[in-house]
């Protein structure tokens, strides 16, 4: 049996290194609506593949994105477009219905992106290099990451650290910062493989 956890830990940087955290989240969401743009005026594009090839020269001269971000960035995108085009068809058959008369909106303009993360891949854009610490691709800066410091809940660090081990698969990751704590967090994705337990 597996178990899917998401682990939120606390960051710890100083004043420089907040400004590159903060401008790294910039810089996703801006690649975020651009590809968004580019996606409404290709048709409304569903397919993260199209878009990948499409736009990740461009985001690689723009933002500094790696190929694994930027290929992450379009499955999002594309994800939305898709929900959109989904409301679409729905919305059609309550016209049809004549449950509703009112016009569907959704995709009259580029879907956009107010507070998106930085996805990561474990591995290729953030890894562990010791307990308490993770080193995070960025897009500003002079080496490209950084490795910063880690707190949280203490079964979660734990988890973590057994990373390494068969039961417990680290997936990816996302920097998030909260507004109203005015804090980055890093969100770790993990899937816990767990003995099946038998009735007797």
């Amino acid at each position: 049996m597996q178990t899917a956890i998401t682990a939120k830990v606390k960051l710890g940087y100083n004043a420089s290194e907040k400004q590159i955290l903060r401008a790294t989240l910039t810089k996703a969401r801006a690649a975020h609506n651009d590809i968004s743009l580019w996606a409404f005026h290709n048709g409304k594009c569903t397919n993260y593949m199209t878009m990948y090839v499409a736009c990740a020269d461009y985001l690689r001269e723009t933002y500094g994105m790696t190929a694994q971000m930027t290929q992450s960035i379009c499955q999002e995108v594309a994800s939305k477009y898709k929900a959109q085009w989904t409301k679409l068809r729905q919305h059609q058959e309550n016209l049809k219905a004549g449950r509703t008369k009112k016009k569907y909106k959704g995709l009259d303009n580029p879907i956009k992106f107010t507070s998106a993360n930085v996805p990561y891949q474990f591995k290729r854009d953030y890894s562990l290099p010791k307990h308490g610490f993770a080193r995070i691709k960025v897009l500003e800066g002079e080496n490209g990451s950084i490795v910063l410091p880690y707190e949280g809940y203490n079964k979660h660090t734990t988890l973590i650290l057994w990373g390494s081990q068969a039961n417990v698969k680290l997936g990816t990751a996302q920097l998030w910062y909260s507004k109203p704590k005015k804090q980055f967090y890093l969100l770790i994705s993990m899937t816990l493989s767990l003995p099946d337990v038998q009735a007797k």
